[in-house]
């Protein structure tokens, strides 16, 4: 019998509010803070991708936030629950940012530690603009065992977990987890919302 052990659990679920009014309010401002990030950008992302969180980080502030931030916040205590994290301490969103994906842009593999949960909510997203991959928490040792594989140009990323993501969707992961996207293949902007939480 073969028996799996010690399972990663990541959290998805799709924003219940208004998207097309938060888009239509968000956006905008998105907008005048990428201009802003242009100058001072995220190391990770590549090929004119811009990551907003050496600009701005406090998007859970924003009055026209609050409904998505209502939303997250009643999701993350379900998923604290499920990891069997403490009820003494709550999560409680820390910082909140966005990033920008234009035709060919994606961010290379990191992750949020020492963060608890990292939450991802696609506030724009077409078909073809890419999903998250996650990497084998023991990526560097299952790579050195002879395992079989068809093509050595997927050799690097033979063990990364693809999500399919949609517009609307909210992924959650442990901050530990390593995390990068796949390209944006389209010609239209995704725009995803990102947030770290702690206790």
């Amino acid at each position: 019998m073969i028996e799996l052990i010690h399972p990663i659990k990541i959290y998805k679920t799709k924003y219940t509010g208004d998207l097309a009014h938060l888009q239509q309010v968000i956006i905008p401002k998105l907008n005048e803070v990428f201009n802003q990030t242009k100058l001072n950008n995220q190391y990770s992302m590549r090929n004119n991708g811009l990551c907003s969180y050496n600009v701005v980080r406090d998007l859970f502030k924003w009055n026209d936030m609050q409904p998505y931030v209502e939303f997250l916040d009643q999701h993350l205590n379900i998923y604290w629950k499920e990891l069997g994290y403490t009820s003494q301490r709550k999560p409680n969103i820390v910082e909140m940012w966005a990033n920008v994906y234009e035709k060919n842009s994606f961010i290379d593999t990191h992750n949020h530690s020492p963060i608890t949960i990292t939450a991802s909510f696609y506030l724009q997203k077409s078909i073809n603009s890419g999903n998250i991959a996650f990497e084998h928490p023991l990526d560097t040792i299952l790579k050195h065992q002879p395992i079989s594989f068809d093509n050595i140009e997927s050799y690097g990323s033979m063990f990364d977990k693809e999500v399919i993501v949609e517009e609307g969707d909210v992924i959650m992961f442990p901050g530990w987890l390593k995390h990068k996207t796949t390209p944006n293949l389209d010609n239209s902007d995704k725009i995803v919302i990102g947030a770290n939480i702690l206790p």
